[in-house]
């Protein structure tokens, strides 16, 4: 179950392959900004593909080092979404600067 600390920016324990369905959950929607290390990138992005797109929303996957509001903006983010390493929150705290949610994803084992 998805926990929302506050109304800017949300922690959520999801799966990979159900990331979208805890967006809804706390009542997001894309289009969803992911920025991610090149670890999670790779683990991850398949399964985030298919759940986005089951759930018909749009996203993007950059990784942390590239101007992710940018990316955001040129997307029309309504969320970004933090994944991997903690280096990741930074940047995507900076693309959710343009007044969208920040999620930040603690992945379960």
């Amino acid at each position: 179950m998805p926990t929302v600390e506050n109304a800017a920016r949300h922690v959520i324990a999801a799966r990979p392959e159900g990331i979208a369905a805890a967006l809804v959950d706390c009542g997001l929607s894309g289009p969803v900004l992911v920025v991610a290390d090149d670890d999670a990138v790779a683990a991850w992005a398949p399964a985030w593909a298919a759940a986005f797109a089951a759930a018909g929303m749009t996203h993007r996957v950059v990784v942390a080092g590239v101007d992710a509001a940018s990316a955001a903006a040129g997307l029309g983010a309504r969320v970004v979404m933090a994944a991997g390493a903690a280096a990741t929150v930074p940047a995507a705290r900076a693309a959710a600067a343009l007044a969208v949610p920040l999620v930040e994803v603690a992945i379960p084992p």
